[in-house]
């Protein structure tokens, strides 16, 4: 992840007021808590010119906080806290050695559970800082990422996709293509047409080697559509979409033959997989199979009613509706499944 370059301040405002209207519609509370952030002169400049058209929010703290000097103060002190309880655990002579917290930095994130903070290294006088993340108790230190805009791009990315039923892990074989959305900013954040995107986040695998890369949508709709219409691609890797879920039994073959959706089939940890997706009752649909003569559904909250009564008509039985919101129903209200 290369830093941005100095003479990009313009197109770095233009890819910030894009994730700025982006945040708008997909995070609950970014536009009524959204502030201005007015960085002091010392800031790097193209740190400043990213935050003063973005702006700040608390709904972003869960994977990025404040850029405002008053975090580092705060942040000082978190390390000092932990430095102090991680000395006592591994006794005598663990002090963290000289020069491990740059003498000018910005806070990006801090993961207390963990022990770690995320830092923008401001003392090379970079106009885009590297990101150092210092942990165990703040008694270690390494580069983590080269550009702190990218980095808190994607950071923002991933948290916009990931507050309701707007996004579904899925990789592609051959990749999916499209414009890039951010061309500066993230480079590797695709638009794949109105209301879609491909995120590539950074790391681009996950923790037991599923791929890392998602797609975003504004609508369930929109998503189950766009899958329909590809020819040439074959599913890789999936999670499921999100939306509301119906589990319906008594489905025979013929009858999920008669629907003419889409299949998708694929092999992950050795195990088949199938997903399908189309119209079902007038609504769009993704269903795979779960059983013997039984598949789950998933709508948009508005178009369950329409599914529901679809499968009464057709004599089917409904084990279980659950909405989207049990389904990610998490501290924070937030998930990356």
């Amino acid at each position: 992840m290369q830093p941005v370059k100095n003479n990009q301040v313009d197109a770095v405002r233009r890819d910030a007021g894009q994730l700025r209207r982006l945040c708008e519609q997909l995070l609950p509370r970014f536009a009524s808590t959204r502030h201005p952030v007015r960085l002091s002169e010392r800031a790097p400049t193209l740190v400043r010119a990213f935050w003063e058209e973005l702006g700040y929010s608390p709904a972003l703290k869960f994977l990025v906080s404040s850029p405002e000097d008053e975090e580092v103060l705060a942040a000082t002190r978190l390390l000092e806290k932990w430095r102090g309880k991680a000395s006592r655990r591994k006794g005598p002579g663990a002090e963290a050695e000289a020069g491990l917290v740059p003498a000018s930095f910005r806070v990006v994130s801090v993961n207390a559970e963990e022990h770690e903070l995320f830092i923008a290294d401001e003392s090379g006088g970079d106009v885009d800082p590297p990101v150092l993340v210092l942990s165990s108790g703040g008694l270690e230190r390494m580069k983590f990422s080269d550009s702190y805009l990218r980095f808190v791009t994607l950071e923002i990315l991933r948290l916009a996709f990931s507050v309701g039923p707007t996004r579904c892990t899925m990789a592609f074989s051959p990749p999916l293509v499209g414009t890039p959305a951010f061309p500066v900013l993230a480079p590797s954040a695709l638009s794949l047409g109105e209301g879609l995107w491909k995120i590539v986040p950074e790391p681009a695998v996950g923790p037991v080697g599923e791929p890392a890369e998602f797609i975003g949508y504004t609508s369930l709709d929109r998503f189950v559509s766009y899958l329909h219409g590809l020819c040439e691609h074959a599913i890789s890797y999936t999670g499921r979409p999100r939306g509301d879920l119906v589990t319906v039994e008594g489905v025979s073959d013929e009858s999920m033959q008669a629907l003419a959706l889409k299949w998708f089939s694929w092999t992950f940890q050795k195990r088949p997989q199938r997903l399908g997706v189309g119209k079902v009752g007038g609504v769009e649909v993704s269903v795979d199979p779960i059983g013997p003569q039984m598949y789950c559904f998933r709508v948009t909250p508005e178009a369950r009613k329409a599914l529901l009564k679809w499968v009464e008509k057709q004599g089917f039985r409904v084990r279980d509706v659950t909405p989207w919101k049990e389904q990610f129903a998490i501290p924070g209200g937030v998930s990356f499944d």
